[in-house]
């Protein structure tokens, strides 16, 4: 990313922050968060949930062809709930806010009782470009009280793949750029998070974690290595 490039961005985030941004960040390297914050709180049982992991990229509005107004607005790295869409035929698509050009997302999709996916936006306006990718949301169905699942979302540039560990566990390996691993169980409580990237074993974040019984979770990281990333713990 250019310098004066990065100087905007910097700024920006630093007042999102100072505004009650949610979330935990670092500059990319070796983070020592003592706790993650931000979760996204209760979401609808069959919706869809848009994630705006692109740094550079202006907040974006989730759309459906059955509604005249925007489901919701995702700006980089916050957290957001899944908003509930009906079950008929419907055009989700995603667009920089309060426009409807250029479109970053379009697909027709009949969601099912309980479907829910989420809509990731990833990349940057320079190096890599804007991406989007559907993920399914498949939770585990049944979990016990003294368990938790927990799954990671990567939209960090200049990290193909990443790997997460716990003290007890590995959790994850090889999670490619701008997609999700699928869900992991592990018991419930406090856990150690430490995330990787896979070709070199660079620690991008470590820090603590708490998980509730029967809960599950995405752990989503985005923004750029060496630069700036975020993370934020999204209850599913």
């Amino acid at each position: 990313m250019p310098s004066c490039l990065r100087l905007v961005v910097f700024c920006s985030i630093f007042l999102l922050l100072a505004c009650g941004g949610g979330g935990s960040s670092s500059d990319g390297d070796n983070t020592n968060a003592s706790s993650i914050f931000g979760s996204s709180g209760r979401s609808a049982s069959t919706g869809i949930r848009l994630l705006n992991g692109a740094i550079d990229a202006s907040p974006i509005d989730l759309r459906s062809s059955l509604k005249t107004d925007s489901l919701q607005t995702a700006r980089f790295g916050l957290a957001t709930n899944f908003v509930g869409v009906s079950g008929d035929l419907q055009l989700i698509s995603v667009a920089p806010s309060k426009h409807l050009t250029p479109t970053l997302f379009a697909q027709d999709l009949t969601l099912n009782k309980n479907e829910r996916h989420t809509i990731l936006l990833y990349g940057d306006n320079d190096s890599f470009g804007l991406s989007t990718m559907l993920l399914p949301d498949s939770r585990p169905t049944e979990l016990g009280s003294n368990e938790a699942a927990i799954r990671i979302i990567h939209a960090v540039t200049h990290a193909a793949a990443l790997d997460a560990s716990t003290l007890t566990d590995n959790l994850v390996s090889a999670v490619p750029f701008g997609r999700a691993s699928a869900y992991t169980i592990v018991a419930s409580g406090s856990h150690s998070l430490t995330i990787k990237r896979s070709v070199d074993g660079r620690v991008i974040f470590s820090g603590t974690i708490e998980l509730s019984g029967k809960r599950s979770y995405s752990f989503f990281i985005c923004g750029e290595l060496n630069y700036f990333v975020k993370t934020n713990l999204l209850e599913d």
